[in-house]
């Protein structure tokens, strides 16, 4: 049985074939590697105060940001923000600020990092949400270093009213 001849043109352009899909799909891992994946997430918590085995009054409700790394590379995210689907005297984006916050921005988050941001919903609303309709809507918003601007997704101004009195029904049942 006789092999047919490969020319070496064939091989060649075998070859260069092999080579270029390998160059393809290299360029194509590294410019995975080296995208900037932030994620926003929000969510709702509440702090209850204890004492023994008895809860006290004071129910504290909490909107939280999760800031997720999901990219290959470092990033130094700025301080978040909120923007809210109506103008509160003239602005739209607000930072909350904490006088006794022990975070330092910009944060330094690595690559699958993520950082927590709390955000008191009884502060807020007696600061800028007795401003808005339960129709509005708000999201967290943040930038890094490098001027990207990051969003969560929207969620309405009624979220928001419901988790702080969902924190007064608790607060009148540990009055009981």
């Amino acid at each position: 049985m006789a092999f047919p001849e490969i020319e070496t043109s064939h091989i060649i352009a075998f070859s260069a074939g092999v080579g270029f899909l390998g160059l393809l799909f290299a360029v194509r891992n590294r410019l995975a590697d080296t995208k900037t994946k932030i994620v926003l997430e929000h969510g709702y918590a509440h702090e209850l105060i204890s004492e023994g085995n008895k809860f006290l009054k004071g129910t504290k409700p909490i909107l939280y940001l999760k800031i997720k790394n999901k990219g290959a590379t470092q990033r130094f995210i700025e301080k978040p923000g909120i923007w809210l689907s109506r103008k509160v005297e003239g602005c739209r984006e607000f930072f909350p600020a904490k006088i006794d916050d022990p975070n330092k921005f910009p944060i330094k988050l690595e690559s699958g990092a993520v950082f927590k941001y709390e955000l008191n919903l009884n502060d807020f609303e007696l600061q800028v949400g007795n401003h808005l309709n339960d129709c509005d809507r708000m999201r967290f918003v943040v930038s890094d270093t490098l001027e990207a601007k990051y969003r969560s997704k929207k969620f309405r101004i009624k979220e928001v009213r419901a988790q702080i009195e969902v924190a007064r029904k608790a607060d009148e049942r540990h009055e009981q």
